[in-house]
Parts: C-alpha cells; sequence; structure tokens
C-alpha cells in the first residue's frame, strides 16, 4: 500500500518489475507514478477478497498513469477511481487481461478510457459477483473499448456519466452468464445509443442474476443495441426494465427476444416513458407467451407491468398489432433526362430519382440481366447509362442501408432509340 500526503514520487520502486497487489490510494499530492515502469504484472488471484490487484484510488494531484506502460497483466481487479485530474488513462495500453473485475468510478476530469482497448478477458469479483463497473465519470464521452471480450461471468454496469452519449464498445460480447449476470444502464442523460451491444445474445443468471434494466437515460430514443438479444433466465429474479427514459420512443430493436424464464420470479417492466409509442418490437415476447417461458398468458400475466408510456404502448395494442415490418424504400416515380445525341448512334441519357430518400442507396440496373449499370449511389446526382445503341429497359434497385430492406422500384426506366427516316 503506497499511501501518504506528504509522498511526491515513486522513484525509489523503479527495481519492481512484479507484485502480489499494489495499492496506490489517498496519495495527495502524487501528480504521476514515475518509478513504476518496469511493473509488468500484479499477480494476486484472491477474487474473494474485497480488492486484490491494482487499486489506484482517491489520488486528487495524479494526472497521468504513463509510468504503467510495461503492466501487461492484472490478476486481481484494477480499479482506478476518484482521482480528479486524472483526464485519461493512457499507460495503460498493454493491458491484456484483468482476473477479476475492471472499476472506473468517480473520476471527474476523465473523458476517454481508450488505453484499456487491448483488454481481452476481464473475470469476476466473487464477493460481490461484479466483472465491469464504468460509473460516476461525469467527463467520460464515450465507451469504446472491451471489444475483445466474448463473456462475462458478472454484472455489467454504466451508470450516471453525466456526458456519456455513446457505447461503441463490447461489440463482441455474446453472452453474460452467473450469479449476477445483470446488465444495468442507468443515469446516463445525454446517452444516445447502445450499439456496442449488438452481438450480446444470452442473459444467463444463477442466484441474484439476470436482469436488463435501462433507466433514466434521458436523451436514449431506441434499443437498436440490443438486435440480437434472445433470452434472459434469471435465477432466483429477473428480467427486464425498462423505465424513465424521456426520449424513447420504439424498441423494435428487441425483436428478436422471446423469452424471459426463471425458477424464481420473473418479471418484464415497461414503465414511464412518457414519448414511447411504437411497441412492435415486444410482440414476439408477447405474442408467444414468453414471460415466463410459455405458461404465463401475456395478456393477463400478474409478472407484466406496462404502464405510463405512450397511448399506444399499452399490452393490448402491442398484441394486437403484430410484429415489426423494416423501414422499406418508397416505389419513387423514375424519370430519365433528354438523350444527349438525337442524330447519331451510339446515345446515352441519365436516370433521375427526383425524390431521392435518406440513407437509401440506389443501383441502376439492365433489366434484362440485372446488370449493374451504375452505383450504388445516393442518388442525388442520377444515374448515367453510358453509350447504348438500341432501346433498353432498365430497374433501380433501392436498399435502406439501415434497415437493409431492399425493393425494385416500380417504375421501369425505358430508353427508346428510333431510326430516324433516310
Amino acid at each position: 500500500t503506497i499511501s501518504g500526503d506528504d509522498i511526491t514520487n515513486l522513484h525509489s520502486l523503479h527495481t519492481i518489475t512484479s507484485v502480489g497487489s499494489l495499492f496506490i490510494s489517498c496519495n495527495d499530492v502524487l501528480t504521476n507514478l514515475d518509478g513504476l515502469s518496469n511493473l509488468t504484472i500484479v499477480g494476486n488471484t484472491c477474487h474473494t477478497c474485497f480488492m486484490s490487484g491494482l487499486s489506484i484510488a482517491g489520488n486528487p494531484a495524479l494526472t497521468n498513469l504513463h509510468s504503467l506502460s510495461s503492466l501487461s497483466r492484472v490478476e486481481g481487479s484494477l480499479q482506478i477511481s476518484n482521482n480528479d485530474e486524472l483526464t485519461n488513462l493512457k499507460g495503460l495500453e498493454g493491458i491484456t487481461s484483468i482476473g477479476a473485475m475492471l472499476d472506473i468510478t468517480g473520476n471527474a476530469k476523465l473523458t476517454n478510457i481508450k488505453a484499456l482497448s487491448s483488454v481481452a478477458t476481464v473475470g469476476v469479483l466473487l464477493l460481490t459477483s461484479q466483472s465491469v463497473l464504468i460509473n460516476d465519470n461525469p467527463s467520460l464521452t464515450r465507451i469504446d473499448v472491451l471489444n475483445e471480450i466474448t463473456s462475462l461471468r458478472g454484472e455489467l454496469q454504466i451508470k450516471n456519466n453525466a456526458s456519456l452519449t455513446k457505447i461503441d464498445g463490447f461489440s463482441s460480447l455474446t453472452k453474460i452468464q452467473g450469479e449476477r449476470a445483470n446488465v444495468t444502464i442507468t443515469d446516463n442523460p445525454l446517452l444516445t445509443n447502445l450499439n456496442g451491444f449488438a452481438a450480446l445474445d444470452t442473459i444467463l443468471g444463477t442466484r441474484r442474476g439476470g436482469l436488463i434494466t435501462i433507466s433514466n437515460n434521458a436523451s436514449l430514443t431506441n434499443l437498436d443495441g440490443f438486435s440480437s438479444l434472445t433470452v434472459i433466465e434469471p435465477g432466483i429474479s429477473g428480467g427486464l426494465v425498462i423505465s424513465n427514459n424521456q426520449a424513447l420512443t420504439e424498441v423494435d430493436g428487441l425483436a428478436n427476444f422471446i423469452r424471459i424464464t426463471s425458477g424464481g420470479s420473473f418479471y418484464l417492466k415497461v414503465i414511464d416513458n412518457p414519448m414511447l409509442d411504437r411497441g412492435c418490437g415486444l410482440y414476439p415476447l408477447l405474442h408467444n407467451n414468453g414471460v415466463g417461458g410459455g405458461w404465463c398468458d401475456s395478456s393477463t400475466c400478474p409478472f407484466i407491468t406496462i404502464s405510463g408510456n405512450g397511448p399506444n404502448f399499452t399490452r393490448e395494442s402491442i398484441l394486437s398489432g403484430g410484429s415489426c415490418t423494416p423501414d422499406c424504400p418508397i416505389n419513387n416515380t423514375v424519370v430519365f433526362a433528354e438523350i444527349s445525341s438525337s442524330c447519331s448512334s451510339p446515345f446515352s441519357t441519365t436516370i433521375i430519382i427526383p425524390h431521392p430518400e435518406a440513407n437509401v442507396m440506389y443501383t441502376l440496373r439492365d433489366n434484362q440481366d440485372n446488370r449493374v449499370v451504375a452505383g450504388p449511389s445516393s442518388g442525388s446526382e442520377g444515374f448515367p447509362t453510358g453509350q447504348i445503341s438500341e432501346t433498353t429497359t432498365y430497374n433501380i434497385l433501392a436498399r435502406n442501408s439501415v434497415t437493409g430492406c431492399e425493393v425494385v422500384l416500380a417504375t421501369l426506366p425505358v430508353v427508346s432509340i428510333n431510326s430516324f427516316p433516310l
């Protein structure tokens, strides 16, 4: 333990290459960790201890972690908390594995955590059954790390980060399984998307685990980041809670979510989301009586609470409304421009889409064999046909780049080549 209000440097520790656990805490005037540049491993594997591993906490003058650049592995937990002047985690780029919990909490000026991009595995602190905590960092704007992690064995918390706008990390995470297999994303007022969780498929809880909570995220408009989620299996109790998200308008991203089952208590709660008015994303779950694994009739199931949302977001309207249909391009009328040459062959022209849609890519094709002539493009500048010497019929394939829905526009543009009399 390194702690004291008169410690100004760690230069005397320059020979240390490994240590069981290291606590650097409550050092009022310590500004850097120079002296730990040869440290490569923090090796304590006590997962049941309240804290073992590397803890850097409560150092109000600490500005950087650069001297930890040789560190590659933390066998216990890695805790970075309550360091008021720390703006980034540069120096931790070499860490590839954390044996227990990752805890990034209460760092007032921390704006990014990109230095943790090489971390491929995170374990669990057995005493609390937690794996990742990223909480109370008011300047943190983005979470774009931990993309190599495929599974977690404990709780994932992202709470009370006042400036957080995006979660792009966790992109390979497919499963959380363990005693406290929970995902808690709450009180992040600027958070607009959860896209990093696009691969998450299954939550398997034992005892207290098996709960996803998405609450009090005032700028969140959709749950598209959970598009792969299919099953939550709680232990003693759990389920899905979506509450008090003031800007949330739809839950289409939950269209693949089909089951909440448990040996104990289970529940679905969607409450007090005032703008939430589109519920088709929950239709598969309710239609198949998925809350309870099939035996609890969704029309009357007491474990389902849907209230305080938009007027069209009720249990009854979801069950009667059917499943979501992807947004598809509109069949715009297609016209084509003047032929550029009228006296000799070959000719050329430009096919025009008068009102191209946002997020739609258009491809001009020869209608005879669907050979691509031009595109794909946004359609705003039209499509040149190239040189043609005979009447040709085209079609235009339109694809919504967000939903993936494709349609062939109804109007088939025809360029007619007429022979002039001699």
